[in-house]
């Protein structure tokens, strides 16, 4: 898409090249009869009556005085850079309106002034042509401050010049009215005085609108990587810890969705004030089931994982560790896709509890009964059965190689040897 600041840095080249084009006839007016420059004159007026006057029809130019003949410019006189309209310097001041000879000085002045001013405008309108190429073919600060500076100048000059011009040739044009002579402005010349103002205006107007717009689209642009690097960063800081970036098993996301959407922020509070219950002697399942678990209260509202047990009861996790009888050998460990739910009575969490359950690995849940080896719960085997370590605890991390390796590690295992021996003596003590 074409930018509009480009459309309008290709369009200020254009209307300046017009501008010095119209100088260039501005300033030329007089110095020569061609064709071109013939029929163009600040003031005509009616000299017959005055004695020193070459023509009975007098052209004022920028450069000489000019009769008239077919309606341009003819025999005209020696030129004179900045030729002033002033009658009384003209001719004398005998037989000429006592106006040019009260304002004499005023006339000289301004018709000097507008000639030089005119020169200026033209001169800082080609410095700024020749700097809007450069800008449009390598942008600079430099380049641009210059052309600004260029442009500005050369409109402040073609504004006094042509005051001054148009002052001049109307306040002489009434002082011979005044006194019964003819005389007129030359429309085209001061048309095209005007016309090099406005255009020169237009391109001032136009330079800031496109410095405007330019700024528009970087504060936009700005705000719009602001507010990408903001994503950016809301989304790394959202993505979580190394085992949570780990490629998870199929059913890793839903089974965190639930846990946070069942795990209320008052669990922590509840936690905080809860009393830990004193344990109860353990119940021994009449079938003589190698696993010793403990019967806890009824939930008031049913347990959405709780299907796969008897919907008479809803065995919780008890405050201590399940205590394995027997020590399982590494080839016969038990999957707990394959313990039967009557007979061995497996613990499952209330939906209030999942909030501590966790460490998930692409395989699966991880659960380290003590005297057992590490057994692994997947979902697709047992998907509604969620095993938690003892006491609301969150299991150990044990098969991220990573994790083992570090120092930190090695004390976490260390430290739940000690916390798996400690149970050991705590039960057989009871």
């Amino acid at each position: 898409m074409f930018s509009k600041s480009r459309f309008i840095s290709f369009l200020v080249p254009v209307l300046l090249a017009g501008t010095c084009v119209i100088l260039f006839f501005i300033v030329l007016n007089g110095a020569s009869t061609s064709s071109g420059l013939a029929h163009l004159y600040w003031l005509q007026a009616n000299t017959s009556s005055i004695k020193n006057a070459p023509y009975s029809t007098s052209r004022w130019t920028y450069y000489e005085l000019c009769g008239v003949e077919n309606g341009s410019n003819h025999d005209c006189g020696n030129s004179t850079a900045g030729y002033p309209i002033s009658p009384a310097d003209n001719f004398g001041r005998s037989n000429v309106p006592s106006d040019f000879n009260n304002h004499q000085n005023l006339y000289y002045h301004l018709s000097k002034v507008a000639y030089a001013f005119h020169i200026l405008a033209l001169l800082f309108s080609l410095l700024a042509f020749f700097s809007s190429f450069g800008i449009i073919c390598k942008p600079s600060g430099i380049l641009t401050k210059f052309f600004g500076a260029s442009l500005l100048l050369a409109t402040v000059f073609s504004i006094i010049a042509s005051v001054c011009i148009t002052v001049v040739t109307v306040r002489v044009r009434n002082a011979f009215q005044s006194s019964g002579l003819s005389a007129s402005v030359g429309a085209n010349l001061m048309a095209l005085t005007w016309t090099s103002l406005f255009i020169l205006m237009l391109t001032v107007a136009l330079c800031i609108i496109s410095l405007c717009y330019m700024r528009h689209e970087r504060k936009v642009n700005q705000s719009k990587n602001d507010y990408k690097t903001k994503k950016q960063k809301q989304n790394s800081g959202k993505s979580g810890s190394d085992l949570d970036r780990m490629q998870p098993i199929s059913g890793y996301k839903r089974l965190m969705t639930m846990r946070n959407q069942l795990a209320p922020k008052r669990k922590t509070q509840e936690r905080a004030t809860q009393k830990i219950p004193q344990a109860k002697e353990p119940v021994v399942k009449p079938d003589n089931t190698d696993v010793l678990v403990e019967e806890t209260e009824k939930v008031n509202k049913p347990s959405r994982y709780s299907n796969s047990i008897s919907s008479s009861q809803d065995w919780r996790i008890s405050h201590q560790e399940p205590v394995f009888k027997k020590s399982v050998e590494k080839e016969n460990a038990p999957s707990l896709a394959h313990l039967d739910h009557k007979k061995d009575s497996i613990a499952v969490p209330s939906p209030q509890d999942i909030q501590d359950l966790g460490d998930y690995t692409d395989q699966g849940i991880f659960a380290r009964p003590s005297g057992a080896e590490d057994v692994i719960l997947t979902e697709s085997q047992y998907p509604s059965v969620i095993i938690a370590r003892r006491s609301l605890k969150r299991p150990k991390i044990i098969s991220i190689k990573e994790e083992a390796s570090s120092k930190a590690a090695q004390k976490k295992v260390e430290k739940s040897k000690k916390d798996d021996e400690n149970d050991r003596r705590v039960l057989g003590e009871k």
